[in-house]
């Protein structure tokens, strides 16, 4: 599958719709996709229901945020690793469709009317509704109304904490990459349309491959491999910050296209050097 494709491996639903099948579904907002959300995805997708993740578009509320929050990854990561794992529906759906349902119209109108839920998979500190008000507890006893099971899954802990996405944020700006893969279980990556780009002493120097609201990594030199026109190559990489902007050299060893332009380009983040 190509990186292009990444929106169109399956459906992705922008808006709410109704829902035949029974289902299992996970609510979230899946930034990263770190090991505790794998987790909940594995236990979803091994249910005997169809599996629906039901995942909150945060863009718009992040960027009228003044709280400096950023992404790991975007929605088209997400949604390729998500049907990697064997999700067969997402449900992305902004935030501000849903901030104004309390937990008890959430679940009633969202999970049982329209998901059709049979059963939900979640960690144990699930928050869902307005102001977070509804929590395992909640869920539990309007599961129960309903008929519908609950499996409530412990929280993963690396190096002695649990796995999060704002531990993930903290250790991709500090260059810890063996902390980050670890909450990760993954090697970290970014994905990026080749549009502005130069050749400067046998590196490829790409500018803005950063979105707006994404989580930058620390500015220096790293061990990568790039993935590129179906390639993979071994590559080091380097990251700077100039005239208020990123950029990023990287060297491909053996790579000879003379005009990338209009390709993808996968980066893998191996091992963070100085």
């Amino acid at each position: 599958m190509s990186i292009a494709s990444y929106e169109d491996c399956f459906k992705v639903f922008k808006f709410i719709i109704k829902i035949k099948n029974k289902t299992a579904v996970a609510i979230g907002v899946f930034d990263g996709m770190h090991i505790g959300h794998r987790s909940v995805i594995s236990s979803l997708v091994k249910s005997s229901y169809m599996p629906v993740v039901f995942t909150i578009d945060m863009t718009n509320k992040v960027a009228k945020s003044k709280n400096n929050f950023s992404f790991l990854n975007s929605s088209s990561e997400k949604f390729y690793m998500l049907k990697k794992m064997g999700v067969k529906v997402v449900l992305s759906v902004p935030y501000e469709n849903i901030k104004n349902l309390d937990y008890v119209q959430f679940f009633e109108d969202v999970l049982i009317k329209k998901l059709n839920a049979k059963l939900i998979v979640c960690g144990k500190n699930l928050k869902f509704g307005k102001d977070n008000k509804g929590d395992v507890l909640k869920l539990k006893m309007l599961a129960k109304m309903h008929s519908v099971n609950v499996k409530v899954l412990e929280l993963l802990n690396v190096c002695g904490e649990p796995a999060s996405s704002s531990r993930a944020r903290l250790a991709l700006k500090d260059g810890n990459l063996p902390l980050l893969n670890s909450i990760l279980g993954r090697n970290f990556f970014i994905n990026f349309k080749i549009l502005n780009f130069r050749y400067y002493n046998n590196f490829i120097v790409f500018k803005n491959v950063f979105g707006v609201n994404f989580t930058v990594p620390h500015s220096g030199l790293y061990i990568t491999k790039a993935l590129i026109c179906g390639n993979l190559y071994p590559s080091v990489s380097y990251v700077e910050r100039l005239n208020g902007s990123y950029i990023v050299k990287v060297y491909m060893h053996n790579f000879f296209k003379a005009n990338p332009k209009g390709e993808y380009l996968r980066l893998i983040f191996l091992k963070y050097l100085y």
